[in-house]
C-alpha cells in the first residue's frame, strides 16, 4: 500500500473548505473524500459535502481519471 501524502490531502481539504465557506455549509471538523492512485498514493480527485462526518480515503486506478 502506498504512503498517503497528508500534505496533499490537506491542500484538497483547504480548497473544499473555501467552497463550503462561500456557500454556507462549512463546519468543523471539516471532512473530505479523496481518491488516491493505488500505485503512488497521489491524490487523483476529491470532494466534500454537507453532513460528511469523517474523512474517506479510497484507492482508485489512475486510468479512470485520464482524459
Amino acid at each position: 500500500m502506498p504512503i498517503i501524502n497528508q500534505t496533499e490531502i490537506e491542500t484538497h481539504r483547504a480548497g473544499w473548505a473555501d467552497v463550503a465557506r462561500q456557500h454556507g455549509w462549512y463546519t468543523e471538523p471539516f471532512h473530505v473524500i479523496v481518491w488516491l492512485d493505488e500505485q503512488t498514493g497521489e491524490v487523483l480527485d476529491s470532494v466534500s459535502h454537507r453532513g460528511l462526518d469523517r474523512d474517506v480515503i479510497a484507492y482508485a486506478d489512475p486510468e479512470d481519471y485520464e482524459d
